[in-house]
């Protein structure tokens, strides 16, 4: 899970088109993943990132004994157990999987450097 979450740091750190600035940490709870903004830190737009055709746009990316997919903004099934989810992690052997988080379960944290993070759940925060 922390490989999944530094990716998408990284993800958003080369999507992000406008400089943000910070004097405090922000956490946004958001029910859109697929952009934030305001007037302090900019805008920050996946909407062209993710993929609408129910497929992750980052699929079976290996780190140890599981894969790991990822599609930010639209929803995407791998079986058995990922249904209409924004990043799920599968046994290699494909014979198990687990929901990572929701797209429309997500927060955006801006630090204080204006560092972007987006977080996913699996419930409601």
């Amino acid at each position: 899970m922390v490989a999944l979450k530094v990716f998408v740091y990284l993800l958003l750190l080369c999507c992000k088109r406008a400089e943000l600035v910070s004097t405090a940490n922000e956490n946004i709870r958001n029910t859109d993943d697929c952009t934030y903004e305001d007037a302090r830190f900019g805008r920050i737009d996946l909407s062209e990132v993710g993929l609408k055709d129910g497929v992750p746009a980052f699929r079976n990316l290996e780190k140890g004994d599981y894969f790991y997919s990822y599609n930010p903004c639209y929803s995407f099934t791998e079986k058995p157990l990922c249904n209409d989810v924004a990043a799920c992690q599968i046994y290699k052997d494909g014979s198990i999987s687990f929901p990572l988080g929701y797209n429309s379960f997500a927060t955006w944290s801006i630090s204080e450097t204006g560092n972007a993070s987006l977080i996913y759940s699996i419930d409601v925060m």
